[in-house]
Order: structure tokens, then C-alpha cells, then sequence
């Protein structure tokens, strides 16, 4: 029901409208969580539960952080940003994930330093609250999944991998919990474990984010199916023989293309320039997932003749 508020919704369905829904809606329930991890928490006795709940907090944060750098992304090319604000978003990924991992260092510290202290055996509220809170995890890890290939968004998709980890953090609370409950107050250390267990899953779920956004910073190639699929849908057009080169590039939600299009030599410049159009207006169309084209046209020459016109240039 709710996925389907997030992706229909008639006023706007661009794809940063729709991440921008989805990132609101996920910040909602972050906070709920945030909130009776921390009350449960403190009130029940258990380190590893308040630990939860400040993981919790960090991913308000970056579901706020989130929405305000699509709110950036979105924005159109201006004078001083030719192509667009979309690098925001993974400048902001690698931030928070800078920041996650700060916070893991501090529960594991925590964590360490609280173990060999004498400690209550946590209430059974924290095993409730955990049980439910895997169940609410799981379900905001498959929702936001759902939507980031809807709308091929690394952010959102870092993002639900986030939730996916998150309900092992918090399965290590429920565990931890249960065997200190049974154990009693000789296995009460458990809890501190299970919270340098969670500091230790936030902590690798936050060097993920921070090594796939450094990645997406280096402007890596498009996935080899899209470079395909425009190769394909660029041979469709009449008068284009072929694809000399694709180069491509991830600007926030979207690639920008680079497109060399091979057509007869002895066209006209006009007629090439309208099938360079052509071409463009076939990947938009049939691709929602590119932003940008840049077409450069070439003319289709066999092996031989481009030896002899590079010949023929390198001697003038």
C-alpha cells in the first residue's frame, strides 16, 4: 500500500519526486524506532538496546540528509553547474557513512569498556521491542529496495542495504537478551557483547556506503546491459550504421552519455545532425534511467579507409 502512495502519486513520478517520498516516509519510521529503542532501552536495563537506538538515530540523519541532498540533486543545471547538482547525493552517501562510522567506533568503545562491569539483567520489554523492530526492518529494507530499482537510485539502494544490516544489529539485541534472560546475571556481559556486535555491523555497512560513493565519484562506466541496450536501440534508427563509442557516467539518478554515431560519409551535416537527434530522443524515450546525451557523429568507413583518412591526417 504504502509503496504504492510513494510511486503513484498523480502530481509528480519523476524520479526525484518519488526518492524524495521514499526518504520521507523511511525518516518517519526511523525516528519512531529511534524513540522506543531509546525509552526501552534505558528503562529496561539493556547497553546493547540504547546502542540500537543510536543506530537508529544515525539513520534518521541519514534519511534527513538524504532527502535534502535529492531536494539539491533535483534542482536543474545553472550557469556555474552545466551538468546539473546530482553529485550532491553522492557526496552526501559518503559523508553519512563517514559519520556512521564514527558512531560504531563509540558503541564498540562503549561496548569494551562496560563488559566487565556488574550489570542488570535486561527486562523482557527489550526482547518485545527487538522482535518488533526486525519485523519493521525488514519490511522498510524490502520497501526501499523495491524503490531504488524502481528508480535506479545508489543512494536509496545504500540506503535499504543499511535497513538489511540493521536487522542483524538488532537481531544480536534479541539474542543477546534472550541468552542473558536464561543465562542470568553471570551472562549479563552478553549485552555489552551483542552492542560491540552492532557497533561492528554499522561499521562495515558504513565503509560499504563510503567505498560504493568514493567509486561513483570516480565516474565509473555504465552497467554493461545499458551500454547494450543504447547500442541496440541506436542501430535502430534509419541512417545510423553503427556505434563507434558509448562513454557514460552516473550524475545522481541519472547517466549522462556520451554517444558516437557512425552514418554515411557523404551525408549532409544537417541530415546527420537530425539523426543524432533522432537517436537521442529514442534513448530518452525508451530509457528513463538517462539524463543527459551528447551525440558526436563519425562517418561510417571500413577498416581500410580509416587507415588511409588517419594516414592521410598525420601527413597533413
Amino acid at each position: 500500500m504504502f509503496y504504492d502512495l510513494v510511486i503513484k502519486e498523480p502530481k509528480d513520478n519523476s524520479p526525484y519526486a518519488i526518492a524524495k517520498r521514499a526518504s520521507l516516509f523511511i525518516l518517519v519510521l526511523n525516528f519512531v524506532l529511534f524513540a522506543v529503542k531509546g525509552i526501552v532501552g534505558i528503562l529496561g536495563d539493556s547497553f546493547a538496546m540504547v546502542a540500537d537506538s543510536l543506530n537508529s538515530l544515525t539513520d534518521v540523519g541519514t534519511s534527513l540528509a538524504l532527502f535534502f541532498a535529492l531536494q539539491m540533486a533535483s534542482k536543474p543545471p545553472d550557469d556555474v553547474h552545466a551538468y546539473g547538482h546530482g553529485k550532491i547525493e553522492t557526496e552526501i552517501a559518503r559523508i553519512l557513512g563517514l559519520v556512521v562510522l564514527g558512531t560504531a567506533g563509540a558503541i564498540i568503545v562503549g561496548g569494551i569498556q562496560k563488559i566487565n562491569e556488574t550489570q542488570s539483567v535486561p527486562k523482557d520489554s527489550v526482547i518485545v521491542v527487538a522482535a518488533m523492530a526486525i519485523v519493521v526492518k525488514e519490511y522498510m529494507y524490502r520497501f526501499q529496495a523495491r524503490v531504488a530499482r524502481q528508480i535506479s537510485s545508489r543512494s536509496l539502494q545504500a540506503d535499504a542495504i543499511n535497513h538489511r544490516t540493521d536487522v542483524g544489529a538488532t537481531a544480536c539485541v534479541l539474542l543477546g537478551t534472550v541468552i542473558v534472560k536464561i543465562g542470568g546475571q553471570g551472562l549479563a556481559p552478553m549485552d555489552d557483547l551483542a552492542a560491540i556486535i552492532i557497533g561492528a555491523i554499522m561499521a562495515f555497512a558504513a565503509g560499504r556506503v563510503v567505498l560504493s560513493s568514493t567509486m561513483d565519484m570516480l565516474d565509473p562506466m555504465p552497467p554493461a546491459e545499458m551500454i547494450d541496450e543504447i547500442r541496440h536501440l541506436v542501430r535502430t534508427v534509419p541512417g545510423i550504421y553503427d556505434t563507434e563509442k558509448i562513454l557514460g557516467r552516473k550524475v545522481g539518478l541519472f547517466y549522462n552519455i556520451d554517444l558516437h554515431v557512425e552514418v554515411d560519409p557523404n551525408s549532409q551535416v544537417l541530415d546527420a545532425h537530425h539523426l543524432g537527434h533522432q537517436a537521442v530522443e529514442l534513448i530518452k524515450e525508451k530509457m528513463p534511467g538517462i539524463g543527459e546525451v551528447l551525440v558526436h557523429v563519425e562517418p561510417h568507413l571500413s577498416t581500410e579507409e580509416r587507415k588511409k583518412l588517419f594516414s592521410k591526417s598525420r601527413r597533413g
